[in-house]
């Protein structure tokens, strides 16, 4: 009793191989041997088959490493996170560019390329302003051409700013030459609690260039304003007077126009 019969398993009288079992044929159907069927797969915690993600996680990889793609029908592979992977603009912790530089769109599938802030750095700003004072004025300017002839003009450094760019003289010669001379003094310190004559400097018989008559020239004097000195909240005043030289200075002075950033 319990025991096996010890004949062998026929199947129309024929006996089946090794490792083959008896596999129904369904109603009304003669069963046969065969093969057995392949047990059905459960995924593992750490499996990955190509095109599937466990749900459990994604698969196992070492530290610092990111899934990279490896083609259709292939299964992802994991790479090693390096800086040698990583476009030169951006880094593992933030965006880092050129000094100076902007990130420019380069259009669809095509790599940003940086270029240069446009101005080339922070704006600069201007005003300008005609003179309040001369010797002998008239509808053009102070006309300096002899004498004690002198022009006067100034203006408030305004909070904005920053670092002067350039400190202007507009002036009309009257003679044309090689050179034209005038004394020209630059005066300045603070609008409320400083003397207005503070800091400043004088450039004696100071050469403008050459000159066209009726031509409008510019001189820029910021030599003679102390950069590091000059700051917001300063009165600024330039004293633009004759000069009898070799070359003898004839021109009207309007006004002065600065040039700040």
């Amino acid at each position: 009793m319990g025991e096996l019969n010890a004949v062998p398993m026929r199947i129309n009288g024929v006996e089946g191989a090794a490792g083959q079992v008896k596999i129904s044929g369904g109603p009304g159907v003669l069963e046969t041997f065969g093969a057995p069927a392949p047990a059905a797969h459960v995924h593992a915690a750490g499996d990955v088959t190509s095109g599937q993600f466990p749900l459990a996680r994604m698969p196992r990889a070492a530290a610092g490493s990111f899934l990279e793609g490896n083609g259709v029908g292939a299964n992802p592979i994991f790479n090693a996170l390096v800086e040698g992977n990583i476009p030169d603009h951006m880094s593992k912790n933030k965006i880092a560019f050129t000094l100076n530089k902007i990130l420019k769109g380069a259009g669809p599938g095509a790599d940003p390329t940086l270029i240069d802030v446009p101005g080339g750095g922070a704006p600069t700003k201007e005003f300008s302003v005609a003179i309040y004072y001369g010797t002998e004025v008239a509808s053009a300017g102070a006309l300096i051409n002899g004498g004690t002839d002198s022009g006067w003009a100034m203006f408030l450094v305004p909070q904005d700013f920053n670092a002067i760019t350039s400190i202007e003289v507009i002036l009309r010669p009257l003679a044309t030459g090689a050179s034209m001379h005038f004394n020209i003094s630059t005066l300045y310190g603070a609008y409320d609690g400083e003397a207005y004559n503070t800091r400043g400097e004088t450039a004696v018989a100071r050469d403008i260039g050459a000159t066209v008559a009726g031509q409008n020239l510019a001189n820029d004097i910021s030599d003679l304003v102390d950069a590091a000195a000059l700051a917001a909240g300063d009165w600024l005043l330039v004293w633009m007077q004759y000069n009898a030289t070799a070359i003898v200075g004839n021109a009207y002075m309007y006004g002065i126009r600065f040039k700040y950033t």
